[in-house]
């Protein structure tokens, strides 16, 4: 849902450009900080993990127009290029607190070690009961997974995916959470 919001902001944008309409200039900086989303949270292989209910995604194409939109930004472009061109990011650590998610990572490089933890407030709709649930990423595999969304039906495993037992928390006197009144 991430992909689709972003989608959402950047159709106007290049629909204003092929028109010559200007775009105020705190829209580009908000679409900046949206793209820095998918480099940030990218694990080594370029995937987005797939938290809530959204499913894995490449974010190398989506960094592809990021680098074309934003070229001062070489970091989008090296994540786009698989390190082929472009800037290596120098962050390795970085916090989104509005969306809650930490990202942890020794480095840039596909054996590179990747933590995600989830510590942000329950949200809206597509939420899972998953707070402090940890995704891991080193030399080159998958090793801590989120087990991300499932098909939207009204059956006991749609029901268990958004469980905290179906995530990597920690289960206290055999209760999961329940911050949406489960």
């Amino acid at each position: 849902y991430y992909g689709v919001s972003l989608r959402n902001f950047l159709g106007p944008l290049l629909l204003a450009r092929l028109n010559n309409v200007p775009v105020p200039e705190d829209y580009l900086t908000k679409l900046e900080k949206m793209y820095d989303y998918n480099l940030f949270a990218a694990m080594p292989n370029g995937d987005l993990p797939p938290v809530n209910d959204s499913g894995r995604s490449n974010t190398r194409n989506i960094l592809r127009k990021a680098a074309e939109l934003f070229p001062k930004r070489s970091d989008f472009l090296w994540m786009a290029s698989e390190g082929q061109e472009g800037t290596r990011p120098s962050k390795t650590s970085y916090a989104f607190p509005y969306s809650g998610y930490l990202i942890m990572r020794s480095g840039w490089d596909m054996d590179d070690l990747y933590m995600m933890v989830d510590v942000g407030p329950f949200g809206y709709g597509h939420q899972h009961e998953d707070k402090l649930n940890l995704i891991t990423y080193a030399f080159g595999r998958h090793h801590i997974i989120d087990p991300g969304s499932y098909r939207y039906e009204r059956s006991k495993w749609r029901s268990h995916i958004k469980t905290s037992f179906a995530h990597n928390t920690v289960i206290v006197d055999g209760e999961g959470q329940r911050r949406a009144g489960a």
